[in-house]
């Protein structure tokens, strides 16, 4: 065996996407030293569709170099499964990561992402006021449904020959 050193991708999802280097006869739980010793043990590793032990070293699993390891709580069964699922098809979920990795890329779904929750803070303002105004109408006793509309206009014969009024 060869004390290879690799440059392997840690994922943390939705937290930080991290660059490591690492030797290839460590074993697995030399990543721990990425979080608080309080979180050790706690997190599983999950490469190609598979989840590491924590005992086996990086040549057990043939991890190459640039290798996208996930990085998800053990007691998150949901997640787990789910990254499973994700990490199986390497090549999609390669190209998915790399999309996270360009800068441009990111900078563009962060405009994305600032647009939804611009979006979701306009709706939850507009709902806000309209239950404000609706509190008020009901305080003052306004119900704009009872009001009828003056529809009633007189029929004229020809058409007005009356200049408008200048405005400016």
């Amino acid at each position: 065996m060869s004390n290879h050193i690799k440059k392997v991708v840690i994922i943390v999802p939705n937290t930080i996407i991290k660059d490591v280097y690492i030797s290839s006869i460590k074993p697995i739980k030399y990543l721990y030293g990425m979080f608080p010793r309080d979180y050790w043990n706690q997190f599983a590793f999950i490469v190609n569709g598979s989840v590491l032990n924590d005992e086996n070293t990086f040549n057990y699993y043939n991890i190459e170099d640039m290798t996208n390891i996930i990085c998800v709580r053990q007691n998150d069964e949901k997640a787990v499964t789910k990254w499973i699922r994700m990490t199986k098809d390497v090549d999609e979920f390669n190209k998915r990561v790399h999309h996270f990795k360009c800068p441009a890329l990111k900078r563009e779904a962060s405009k994305l992402r600032d647009i939804r929750l611009m979006k979701e803070e306009i709706i939850k303002r507009n709902h806000r006021n309209i239950h404000f105004f609706r509190e008020i109408q009901n305080f003052i006793g306004l119900d704009h449904h009872k009001t009828s509309l003056n529809l009633d206009y007189p029929e004229l014969e020809a058409p007005a020959e009356d200049l408008l009024p200048v405005l400016w």
